[in-house]
């Protein structure tokens, strides 16, 4: 069994949780991108030029999300 010095153990706590930060991060932003997604469905059946903004704020967010990725 592999034995690890005790300073391993702060750093790998911080990553692990740094993960789970990720995880939630990860999530919380696809339920945005859903429910944008179903405002936009809704609205270009009832309002097809209030859905054409909308579609460019989330293409603008997306743009942003892949800039700050990279």
């Amino acid at each position: 069994m592999t034995t690890y010095p005790p300073e391993f153990w702060p750093l790998y706590a911080d990553t692990m949780r740094l993960g789970l930060d990720l995880a939630r991060s990860a999530e919380s932003l696809a339920e945005w991108i859903g429910q944008e997604a179903a405002m936009c469905r809704m609205l270009a059946v009832e309002r097809p030029d209030l859905a054409e903004g909308l579609r460019a704020r989330i293409r603008e967010r997306r743009e942003a999300l892949r800039a700050e990725a990279a």
